[in-house]
Formats: structure tokens, sequence, C-alpha cells
């Protein structure tokens, strides 16, 4: 907050000081100044600057929960964040890895098969994950049950990353998986926080994020063995499993990225540029212009 201190400085943008402003007077403008300043003046990689904009968006999202600035101002402002070349690859800087559909009916048979009861739900989040349109890890720790609307079949929630509500339709094969969970947690679905748990809490919640990933990796990785896949998966692919499948069954990368929760189609197009092709060649081919 320092650096943001001296560029309102520089720039003669501070209020009711040189320096600094009310949390009530940010705005887009603003950050993307702020953003350009770093790079122009001080020569900041896209990495630093996003480092930066950390204090920034957790006063914004602060302010927006104590009424200082409206959600929708906080929600755009949350994605303001550069999209890098690693951050395009996924969130952990890995290479796209995903399941094919064979491989999921075989991690799917071992599921069947296996009774141990802790195993058996981590398959069944992995499953469920795929089946909510690659929901994220976080985001299926903070599934809560008035999260769900069974009647019109979707989940409204909140995501916790980019902070957008989204609306993520779910059908059968994942309200099977919701109707063995009901009775067993009371507010959380998947039982990986407690009821009390404060979801404002960003810190305790970041650090149950890690706990639960490294666990949930731990058995994923040996169960992959146990299917006879020739690869270990980790929570992540599921993100990118549901994102491959469903391009490869020609569903627009528009709605794609609506349902991943991207800021934009152009990051779906990039993160998966490499199933594209052969998705756009099949458009092309069912349009058969000719005259």
């Amino acid at each position: 907050m320092k650096m943001f201190g001296e560029f309102l400085l520089t720039e003669k943008l501070g209020t009711y000081a040189p320096d600094k402003i009310y949390v009530s007077e940010i705005s887009i403008s603003i950050v993307e100044k702020y953003i350009n300043w770093r790079k122009t003046v001080k020569k900041n990689t896209d990495e630093t600057i996003n480092h930066s904009l950390t204090p920034i968006l957790k006063a914004c999202k602060k302010a927006a929960i104590e009424g200082y600035i409206s959600h929708t101002l906080n929600n755009s402002i949350q994605c303001m964040r550069i999209v890098t070349t690693k951050s395009l690859e996924n969130d952990s800087g890995d290479k796209i890895r995903h399941l094919s559909t064979e491989e999921m009916i075989r991690l799917t048979e071992w599921y069947e098969n296996d009774h141990e009861p802790r195993r058996r739900e981590y398959v069944e989040m992995f499953m469920f994950a795929i089946y909510a349109c690659g929901l994220r890890l976080i985001d299926m720790m903070t599934l809560r049950w008035v999260d769900i609307d069974f009647k019109k079949q979707v989940i409204r929630k909140v995501q916790v990353k980019t902070r957008n509500r989204n609306v993520i339709p779910i059908r059968e094969a994942a309200i099977e998986i919701l109707d063995r969970c009901k009775g067993l947690y009371k507010v959380f679905v998947f039982g990986m926080l407690s009821d009390k748990f404060d979801l404002n809490a960003d810190e305790e919640l970041r650090k149950r994020r890690n706990s639960v990933t490294a666990t949930i990796n731990t058995s994923l990785k040996r169960q992959s063995k146990f299917a006879n896949l020739d690869k270990e998966i980790t929570f992540h692919w599921t993100r990118h499993t549901w994102t491959v499948l469903a391009l490869e069954k020609g569903v627009e990368i528009s709605k794609i990225s609506r349902l991943l929760d991207h800021t934009s189609t152009a990051v779906t197009e990039k993160v998966y540029a490499e199933f594209l092709p052969d998705t756009l060649g099949e458009v092309v081919d069912g349009l058969d212009f000719k005259f």
C-alpha cells in the first residue's frame, strides 16, 4: 500500500491527503491507472503487479461487505489481475491434464467396487466437480446446501476466486451424489469445513484449502493406480476434464467460459487452444457452405 500511496501522490489523485483516498472513492479507472503506472514507471513484471494488487483487492472486498462500495464494482475490481502465461495454463501452472471418457469409466468402475468410505467420498467429490461444470475445489469446500436449488436443478454460488455469482446447472448424476450426502453435514455439503466456519476469514480459508488439497490429491494419486490409470490425477483435473469433454461435444466456447467463471472468453480460448481446432473444424463441416 506504500507504493499505492506513492502512485496517488505522483499522479495527484489523492483526496483527503496527497497520498491517500477514501476506500469509497476507489474506481476501476484508478486501479487501471495504478497498473499502468507500475508497468511504465516502475517497470514491474505482471507477476509483481498482481502481487501488489492483493491488499487493494482485499480492501475492496471488505468495503463491499461493509457497504462502502457496490458489490458490482468490487466484482469488477476483483477481476483486474493481469492474465499471465502462467495463470493461463491453469491455477497450478501445469499444462492441461485431463481424463478421457474411457478413463473416467475406469475410475467410476473402481469407485463402485471400493468399500473404503473416505476414498469413496473423495472420488465422489471428483466426479461431482466434473458434473458441476468443473467446479473448483475451493468452491466445493464452500458449497452450502442453501446454494443448491433442487427444484430448478442449479447451484447459485459466489465463486471464491473471482467473487462472481455464478449459476451452474446440475443434472441427474450430480443430484444423485447430493442425495447421498443429505443428512451427513448440516451446512457445507461435503463437510470440508465446520458448520460455523466464517467464509469471510480469508486466511483461515486459504490454510484449510491447502490442507484439504494436499489430503485429497494424495488419495486421488493412489487411487489412480488402483483404477489402472497410467497417470496420477489431482483434483484440478476435474476442471480440465469437463472442459475438454465439453469441447469434444461441440459446446460453444463462450458458454464454456461462462460456466467455468472465466473473466473472458479470450482466457478460455488461450487456456484450451490446443483442443479447439478439431472442434472448430466440425463447426465449419456442419455449415457446409457452397454457393
